[in-house]
């Protein structure tokens, strides 16, 4: 009876954590999103506590108002039997065969392409005026940021997208945005395809991306063969180079001499192996982020697991990494900014206007213009555009957007935490190793 386990505690042990476990509560720091939205010329803080019940806009059925007109009489004559007349139908609009499907749905009448394309008309000239003047107060900012009021040097990211992947798209845009503020700065679409003219126009777009470790991969695609396969320049091994090289960045923003030393002692880290050690360039000590190291400074003996590179593998992609070490290159680097920002505009673009189903120039301009106001303003930007179109901005509408524009900060802190970035990079992982999987039963 001695050796007979408890059935009712639980086998399995918890974890309780380690020294690399985040004891502390993060710290309250203010997300990009948060920052941007706060920044707005426009607020929220005439909304009404309580809503008169019958303000607002309700959809009725036509048929119950006539019936209370009949029993309404006249008032100059005093005639019974009112009779309702309509001057124009007008129905929802979300893309005109959206549109259809939606009204009908809705048992309300939808409006022609003709008439449902001359309200989006003026609709994209508003929305392009309100976006061109969000443009210039985010240059406005930078100009305060650089404390000058006139021309100023800013950094930017320029990246552009397509509506559909590859180069068979016929709509696409490309937008600059400042790495000091994230908000969009200028803004081109583009298209190669008109229905007035039915002609396709030739459009090129340049979109100039310095991804890490990039050139390694090139290297491997158009250099000697021999390079790729199991233990040598592997494309899990080139996915370890290219993070190595970016927390290398990360880690010593704006110390140019140690970000270099950094990518350098990178490098011999990932090529080293059981056989062939490289962790001399390795920051020492018990702190170190280098496994041998820390194995090093705790007397222990270091046993790698990792094969490494072979010799003439290293001395032949050598010479192209050594390039990514410049110090030339490196120095625009020491702001530590990345291209989250133009990926973040992208998402809310394809939001606006979906990438399956393809649209004209007209409606995507009127999406990209959208996608602009509510990016650097968030949905309250979009009451310009109300106001321009004298449309009444009830208390409904207020409270909506300001809603939405939460939301909106509450997700950005919770995608900002640690955690969350660690969960994301698993599943990165994951489905990089499922590519690999596909890829070599396709082989």
């Amino acid at each position: 009876m001695g050796n007979r386990k408890n059935i009712s505690r639980s086998q399995k042990r918890k974890f309780i954590g380690n020294r690399f476990t985040e004891r502390t509560k993060p710290l309250d720091v203010p997300t990009v999103s948060e920052q941007k939205l706060k920044t707005t010329s426009v607020s929220f803080e005439n909304i009404p506590s309580k809503d008169d019940k019958m303000s607002g806009n309700r959809i009725f059925d036509v048929e119950i108002l006539r019936t209370v007109f009949n029993c309404l009489c006249c008032p100059s004559c005093l005639s019974v039997n009112l009779q309702l007349t309509e001057d124009s139908i007008f129905g929802l609009s979300s893309g005109h065969s959206s549109s259809k499907k939606l009204c009908a749905s809705l048992n309300i009448p939808s409006l022609s392409k003709a008439a449902y394309r001359s309200c989006e008309k003026k609709l994209l000239n508003v929305a392009s005026v309100v976006s061109k003047n969000a443009m210039i107060e985010a240059a406005d900012e930078v100009r305060k940021l650089k404390n000058t009021s006139d021309v100023a040097e800013c950094g930017v990211s320029v990246d552009g997208t397509w509506q559909r992947r590859g180069h068979s798209s016929l709509n696409g845009c490309v937008a600059v945005l400042s790495i000091d503020t994230g908000k969009v700065l200028d803004l081109e679409v583009m298209s190669k395809w008109c229905r007035n003219c039915n002609t396709s126009k030739s459009s090129e777009k340049k979109a100039h991306s310095k991804e890490s470790g990039q050139q390694t991969e090139n290297y491997k695609k158009t250099k000697e063969k021999g390079l790729g396969g199991k233990g040598k320049l592997s494309d899990s091994f080139i996915d370890k180079i290219q993070n190595y090289y970016g927390i290398a960045i990360r880690s010593n923003i704006g110390n140019l001499e140690e970000m270099q030393r950094a990518v350098i002692a990178a490098f011999y880290h990932c090529c080293s192996g059981k056989s062939n050690p490289m962790h001399g360039q390795c920051p020492l000590g018990s702190e170190s982020w280098c496994t041998y190291q820390r194995a090093q400074s705790a007397g222990k003996v270091f046993y790698d697991k990792n094969a490494g590179l072979p010799k003439s593998i290293i001395n032949k992609i050598k010479p192209t990494y050594l390039q990514l070490c410049d110090q030339n290159l490196l120095r625009k680097c020491l702001h530590g900014k990345t291209q989250n920002a133009n990926e973040a505009f992208n998402v809310c673009l394809w939001n606006v206007v979906p990438k399956e189903i393809f649209v004209e120039l007209q409606t995507f301009s009127l999406g990209s213009y959208i996608a602009v106001i509510t990016f650097n303003k968030g949905f309250k930007g979009l009451l310009s555009v109300l106001e321009t179109l004298d449309i009444k901005i009830g208390s409904y509408t207020l409270r909506g957007y300001a809603a939405i524009d939460q939301t909106r900060i509450k997700d950005s802190k919770r995608h900002s935490l640690p955690s969350a970035k660690v969960t994301r990079k698993k599943i990165r992982a994951i489905k990089r190793e499922k590519l690999l999987i596909l890829k070599s039963m396709k082989v």
